[in-house]
Formats: C-alpha cells, structure tokens, sequence
C-alpha cells in the first residue's frame, strides 16, 4: 500500500464547504456538546480520496441537530432508522449524515468501539477547525482506538470489537463489501467469525442485505470477495439456490461445476465491462455506452453470477 495521505485542518476546510463550516460553528454555539469527523470520510481522507459524503458524530442531539442544519441551509432532512438517534440532510449537492453517540457511549473513543471494521472506527475533532478557520489552524489528532490507521495503512479489513457482528450481523455482508470496493484483504479471525455467526444474516431487513450485495457487485473486484463469502459459509445462508450447484457436474462441454462455472462467468463479466473492445473489438463502443448506463454495470454482474441457478432445482438424468 503507498503511504497514507496527512489529514490536515486545511485538508479539511477544503472538504466542508464554506456554508456549511459557517453553519456547524452556529450549531456548536447553539447546542454544544462534541463534534467529530467520523467514519469512512475519515478514512477516503487517510486513502487520498475524496468523500463522497460527510459523515458527522456529536455527543447528543443528532436529530436535532440535523433538523437544524436543514433549516439553516435550506435542505431536505432524512431520518436514518427508528431506534437510531442520527438523520441526514441532503443541501446544496452534499449529503451529511449526523449520528450521536452510539449505545450511551460516553466519549468518542467509547463510540468509535461499537463502530462496524476498525478502517471505520476513526475521528477527528472538528470543534478547533471550525474555531481556528480565521486564524492558526490547530495541529490535528486522529482518534484511533481500535488500530484503523495501521489497518488503512496494510490494506486490512478487521472487526471493530468483539461484539460487532452481534450488535448488527449485517455487517458480515459488509466486510466482503469493503473488501471488494477497497481492494483490502480480510483478517483470518474476522472470517472466523463471520463462519461461527453466519446464521444472525437472517436478522437484517433483506433490504439492507441488497444495498450491501448490489454495492459488492458493483465494485468490479466482486468475484474475490464473492469466493470468500462461499468459503465461510455466509453465502450459502444468503444464496443456497447459488451453492447448490457446487459439485454438480455438467455436461462435457463446461470443464466446472455449476457453482465454479457461476463464478467463472461473474470473472468474465467484469473484465467484459471494463475492456469491452478486448473481446469484440468491432462493438466495444457500442458495449461500452450500454455499460454507462445506470447500474448496467450492477445488473450485468448479478445475471452473470445468477444465469445458472436453476440448473440444481430442475436438474434431472434423461433415462435412455
């Protein structure tokens, strides 16, 4: 992995847009308490790339210091969850997600703790940023509690805490997730957890298990981390139409089994989709703008590793 990128204050006032630096400064006044950086935007920051989206953590208050941040700005508020203290505001092209402490968490680092993969369990405190915009800009620190910068650093998907995988086994589907949209390798012991627990997946609304899996599938390293999830036994609990065909054998004509075979089309569909021209050099072009179109990419993955499986459930030997 290349060196990670400095996070610096002025890294991130180029980050947060002036509007919104000038209404978080009104909203610290207003109500208080801390305020962090926190998450994924952390770590793109760490990775030298540029968030997407702000993910912000106070100590209380989340929602309404969302629903302030969306009358300050003129933006759409979004609750996020029914049993979570968070909400997000979409104003201006930017979505800033606002989350309190989890769990009566007391402090940050307590908070960083019940986060879902170490990569993610990272802050920064945005209260002398926002405070030293006019002036000197503060020396910033990174709150590492779990050892996410080494992990960023060595390319490693990692559990935040022991009990991660209980507070919200959806997040089994996310370590193959992030495995796949980072390039990152997966901790032996977070496999190993993942195997022991895969039967809570069936906990999670299947529409969060979608958003997970259509995000994996559109990463373009998918077959990766789709293998990994068949070798720990979370796929089989998600897919088992999938994984029934593992060992049926095919006719002479395939040289794998249905399962391998699902695999190998998923490999294949990838790299059709990102060098369409390698492979039909007169309709590249063309393949190419079909591919550009919303979620092809998504879709074509899916058919690539779905296009067999009903082969176990209607498989029969013809009597001769």
């Amino acid at each position: 992995m290349p060196p990670l990128a400095p996070i610096s204050a002025q890294s991130i006032l180029a980050l947060l847009p002036p509007w919104l630096r000038r209404h978080l400064r009104q909203l610290h006044q207003e109500l208080g308490g801390e305020l962090y950086l926190a998450g994924g935007v952390v770590r793109d920051l760490l990775l030298g790339k540029i968030p997407q989206d702000i993910d912000l953590t106070v100590s209380r208050q989340a929602q309404v210091w969302a629903a302030r941040l969306a009358e300050l700005s003129g933006g759409a508020l979004v609750p996020l969850g029914r049993q979570e203290d968070a909400a997000r505001v979409v104003a201006q092209g930017l979505s800033v997600d606002i989350a309190a402490f989890r769990q009566g968490a007391a402090i940050i680092a307590e908070d960083l703790v019940l986060r879902d993969l170490t990569i993610n369990a990272l802050a920064i405190d945005l209260r002398p940023v926002l405070a030293g915009a006019g002036a000197a800009l503060p020396v910033l620190e990174l709150i590492d509690p779990t050892g996410g910068r080494a992990d960023v650093q060595h390319g490693l998907i990692r559990l935040a805490g022991p009990t991660s995988l209980n507070d919200d086994p959806l997040r089994m589907v996310r370590v193959f997730r992030f495995a796949a949209t980072l390039g990152f390798a997966m901790e032996t012991a977070t496999l190993a957890q993942i195997g022991a627990l895969r039967h809570l997946i069936a906990r999670p609304a299947v529409e969060r298990i979608n958003h997970e899996l259509d995000l994996l599938l559109a990463s373009g390293h998918a077959t990766p981390a789709v293998r990994a999830m068949a070798d720990s036994g979370l796929l089989g609990e998600l897919l088992p139409e999938l994984m029934a065909g593992q060992g049926m054998e095919q006719p002479a004509s395939h040289h794998l089994d249905v399962f391998n075979h699902s695999l190998a089309a998923l490999a294949a569909m990838e790299q059709l989709v990102v060098e369409p021209e390698r492979w039909f050099p007169q309709s590249g072009a063309l393949i190419r703008g079909y591919v550009a179109q919303p979620s092809m990419h998504r879709r074509l993955c899916w058919a690539a590793l779905l296009h067999d499986v009903g082969k176990p459930a209607t498989f029969a030997r013809r009597a001769d």
